[in-house]
C-alpha cells in the first residue's frame, strides 16, 4: 500500500476574488426565528486543481488569518517537511508493531492480513489510535515543539503564551478490499459546549480546591457550586484544536471534515437551541455531539447538509476553531490516513478552565530527548498564580 506525499513549498498567491473578498453575511437576530428555520448561508471552502483545501505558507500570517476568520479553519502547508513526515509515520508503525497480541501475529507494516480488527487497537471507529494514551515518541515530541507549527498558533491565537496538548495519532486503514474497516460515518461533534463555553482538552485535568472542611478536591468548572447553576466561561477566549497530516490525505482516504464558517453562527445556534432536549442532555459536558439527522427538532440539518471534507498535503498544518461542529469521515480508498493531533491553548483558557497538567512533561519524554526552547515554552504545566 503506497504512503505518497507531495510536499508543495512554493509561493502562494493571494487568494481569488472569489474566494476571499467575499464575507460571510451577519447572522440573524437569535429573536427572529426559531431552531427549525436556522438561516445558514452555505460557504465551501476554494480547493486547487488537485483537490486539496487551499493552504498557505507559515510565512503568510495575514492571509491565513484572514482565511481563518472567514472559514472557522485554516490549512498551513510545509510546517514538516518529507523526512520529518516519514519519520512520524515510522514512528506509528514502530508503535503498532510492539503491540502485544497474545491470540494473533503482531501487527506488521508490510502484511495487511495482522491489520484486522482482532489486533488493531481500540477507538478504530473513530480514527483514533489507541485510548486515551498519548503519543509519546520522539517525533510525537519534536513535532510539538516545531517551530513552524508554533507560529501558525501563535498567529491564530494571537499569544505567545501557549501549551501545548500531549494528544494521540491518528490512523485509518485502507478500507477498498475490507470495507469492515471503515470509521463511523455519522460522527460530528464540539470539544466544547455550546452553552457553557467549557472545553476539554488531552491530558489537563481540574485543580484540586481547598473545601470549607479543609479538605481539596477536583472541581468541574461547567458547575458552580453549591446550587449546581451552568457556569459560562469567558465567551472571548479564542479555543482552538489542530493535527498535522503525515502523507497526502485526498478526499477519498478519509478524514477531517466540517461545516466551512459556522463559527460565525455559532452562538446564535447556541441561544436559538438553549431549550431543546439536547441542551438539557449535554447541559455540563463539554464534549457535546450535534444532534442527529433526523433531530426532531431540526436543529442540526443544515450541518449535516453543509459538512465539506478537508483534503490536505503530507506536511500540512490544519487549525480549526472548537466552535466548528468537525469530526471524521471514513476511508474509502487502497491508502491509509495518518496524522497528528496537536492542540495548543492559552493561558487564559488554562486560567479560565481552572486545570493542569495531569502529568509534568518531564516524566513523559523520551531518554535522551532534547528540549528546545519552544518546548520549554509551550510544555510547561500551568502558570503560577
Amino acid at each position: 500500500f503506497p504512503l505518497p506525499r507531495k510536499m508543495d513549498t512554493s509561493s502562494s498567491t493571494e487568494p481569488s476574488s472569489s474566494s476571499s473578498s467575499a464575507t460571510l453575511p451577519s447572522p440573524p437576530s437569535s429573536s427572529s426565528s426559531s431552531s427549525s428555520s436556522y438561516d445558514y448561508h452555505l460557504r465551501r471552502a476554494p480547493v486547487d486543481d488537485e483537490g486539496f483545501v487551499q493552504s498557505f505558507l507559515p510565512s503568510q500570517p495575514e492571509l491565513l488569518s484572514r482565511f481563518f476568520d472567514e472559514y472557522g479553519f485554516v490549512v498551513v502547508r510545509g510546517v514538516l517537511n518529507n523526512e520529518q513526515c516519514d519519520a512520524t509515520v515510522n514512528e506509528i508503525w514502530h508503535t503498532l508493531e510492539k503491540l502485544p497480541c497474545f491470540d494473533a501475529p503482531n501487527i506488521n507494516r508490510n502484511d495487511e492480513a495482522t491489520w484486522g480488527d482482532n489486533v488493531w487497537p481500540q477507538i478504530r471507529k473513530f480514527g483514533i489510535l489507541g485510548g486515551g494514551e498519548p503519543a509519546i515518541g520522539p517525533c510525537a515530541w519534536n513535532n510539538r515543539q516545531n517551530e513552524n507549527i508554533y507560529n501558525v498558533f501563535r498567529t491564530v491565537l494571537k499569544s505567545e503564551k501557549l501549551r501545548v496538548s500531549f494528544d494521540r495519532y491518528g490512523i485509518m486503514r485502507p478500507t477498498i478490499a475490507h470495507p469492515e474497516w471503515k470509521t463511523l460515518l455519522d460522527w460530528i461533534h464540539w470539544d466544547i459546549s455550546p452553552w457553557t463555553y467549557g472545553s476539554s482538552t488531552i491530558g489537563w485535568k481540574k485543580k484540586k480546591v481547598e473545601q470549607d472542611d479543609g479538605g481539596d478536591s477536583a472541581v468541574d468548572n461547567n458547575i458552580v457550586k453549591p446550587d449546581g447553576a451552568a457556569r459560562v466561561h469567558d465567551r472571548s477566549i479564542r479555543k482552538v484544536q489542530g493535527l498535522v497530516a503525515l502523507m497526502d490525505t485526498r478526499e477519498q482516504d478519509g478524514g477531517f471534515h466540517t461545516v466551512p464558517g459556522f463559527s460565525n453562527y455559532f452562538w446564535d445556534w447556541s441561544e436559538r437551541n438553549k431549550d431543546t432536549e439536547h441542551a438539557r442532555k449535554f447541559a455540563s459536558r463539554k464534549f457535546v455531539t450535534v444532534p442527529p439527522r433526523d433531530d426532531p427538532e431540526r436543529s442540526s440539518t443544515m450541518m449535516w447538509d453543509n459538512l465539506q471534507p478537508i483534503p490536505m498535503r503530507a506536511g500540512s498544518l490544519l487549525v480549526w476553531d472548537s466552535r466548528q461542529p468537525h469530526g471524521n469521515y471514513p476511508n474509502n480508498s487502497e491508502r491509509f490516513r495518518m496524522c497528528q493531533y496537536i492542540k495548543m491553548i492559552t493561558e487564559d483558557e488554562i486560567y479560565d478552565e481552572n486545570i493542569d497538567r495531569e502529568y509534568p512533561y518531564e516524566v513523559m519524554l523520551p531518554n535522551g530527548f532534547a528540549v528546545n526552547d519552544i518546548g520549554r515554552n509551550v510544555f510547561r504545566s500551568a502558570p503560577e498564580e
